[in-house]
């Protein structure tokens, strides 16, 4: 079975800032994307929405390079130079042609909650997460 690598940098998704968010007793740098520019799901999940663009070429063993994909509405809406400027933010990559993860890697983050309330809870506690 074919295994694929994707890698975005999500400071070119639309919409991204990053914050500090400052706790009673510790202070946690975050990633932000306004839920706006996210996909609503028929699921109620939201969703990033990528489109991929083959690279023929297979540059750095690229099969595809991604942009973040819009709704009809919201790309009509986009100025020619505006459409001009969505930056590709992602590829797509063969997994064998990657160098294995070194044995001492961390495993995968946590999921993240749907939703975070910091004033929700015991006013005791720190920060949510």
């Amino acid at each position: 079975m074919a295994k694929v690598q994707i890698k975005i940098n999500l400071a070119l998704v639309k919409g991204f800032f990053s914050c500090r968010i400052q706790g009673r007793d510790s202070v946690k740098d975050c990633i932000c994307i306004p839920k706006e520019n996210l996909y609503q799901g028929k699921d109620g999940a939201l969703y990033l929405d990528f489109v991929g663009y083959e690279d023929t070429q297979q540059k750095f063993g690229r099969l595809y390079s991604l942009k973040q994909s819009f709704s009809r509405a919201e790309y009509l809406a986009l100025s020619e130079e505006e459409k001009k400027r969505i930056p590709f933010c992602g590829d797509i990559k063969r997994l064998e042609e990657q160098r294995p993860a070194p044995a001492s890697a961390p495993s995968a983050a946590p999921a993240m909650p749907k939703t975070i309330d910091i004033n929700a809870g015991d006013p005791d506690e720190d920060l949510p997460f």
